[in-house]
């Protein structure tokens, strides 16, 4: 059972955040589940076993894809059912994801978080290769509100010299291709180089 294995996790010292990677449960009903008593739980899933689930019949499919692709994301099952199934009513995503979660809980299959591949790159001379980011910050304005402002960041590889350019409005293609062209004449030079 799904909450004397949290429980139990909690005993043996593991923190939330741990506890939600290894059941694949959102931190918030970990957390839940820890405030509970064993007879409130138990109270809440009576209640719960009343209910007619939507997606009850879409579950080997879930089930399989999840146990096919453990990373997938509840939004991706929802496009999924939308596309395999032409039947397949307005459901709100939250339903999705509350069915999604259910099905990882009942058959103890945990997100997998992806490892990410680390690679050094070969230093190139000077002029050949940037990085760009975006950002935003909410800023407050004189007369005392908040407002978003959107940065493009070109960060030279080898002199790091950079460029920064706000704006207050979110940035489209255009925008972009144009922070790129100032940016490289703000550095004196034309794009050429090698993005990253």
């Amino acid at each position: 059972m799904t909450y004397q294995r949290i429980h139990q996790l909690y005993r043996d010292k593991h923190s939330i955040r741990s506890i939600s990677r290894i059941t694949g449960l959102n931190w918030r009903t970990v957390k839940l589940q820890l405030s509970m008593s064993e007879e409130d739980f138990l109270t809440i899933s009576q209640q719960k076993k009343g209910r007619k689930k939507l997606l009850l019949e879409f579950e080997d499919f879930i089930y399989n894809r999840l146990r096919s692709l453990p990373d997938t994301s509840s939004a991706q099952i929802h496009d999924l059912l939308k596309e395999q199934f032409p039947g397949f009513g307005p459901i709100s995503p939250k339903t999705v994801y509350n069915f999604v979660m259910a099905i990882r809980a009942k058959y103890s299959l945990s997100v997998e978080e992806p490892t990410r591949q680390y690679q050094m790159v070969a230093e190139l001379p000077y002029g050949q290769q940037a990085q760009v980011d975006f950002g935003f910050y909410n800023m407050r304005t004189t007369e005392g509100r908040t407002r978003k402002v959107q940065f493009f960041c070109m960060s030279l590889s080898r002199s790091r010299f950079k460029y920064v350019l706000f704006t207050d409005r979110p940035f489209t293609t255009i925008t972009v291709i144009e922070a790129h062209e100032r940016a490289f004449s703000d550095f004196g030079g034309h794009a050429s180089g090698t993005y990253l």
